[in-house]
């Protein structure tokens, strides 16, 4: 959005952004060239409640800021079952 209200845009979407884990605490880089802010979108699979991303104001250049893991990562692993036996020994 420019000073003036105009070129108001959606630069960023998320299906899993939700009212009680959307986006927070935007900012502007100090050279004004990307946005910057908080989501927890991703929250199921992060080890935060929330985590920091930027996008450049032409929705380009999206990228985590904090540490991962990204759930996108985890296609690598192998699937598998595991088995898991429970006693109780009172």
């Amino acid at each position: 959005m420019l000073a003036d209200g105009s070129g108001d845009h959606r630069l960023w979407t998320h299906k899993d952004a939700q009212p009680h884990s959307g986006i927070e605490d935007l900012a502007w880089s100090p050279d004004g060239t990307e946005l910057v802010f908080s989501s927890g979108h991703a929250s199921v699979t992060s080890l935060f409640h929330s985590d920091l991303y930027s996008i450049k104001r032409d929705s380009t250049g999206f990228r985590k800021l904090t540490n991962p893991p990204d759930k996108n990562l985890y296609s690598k692993y192998p699937k598998g079952s595991v088995n898991v036996t429970v006693r109780n020994n009172s």
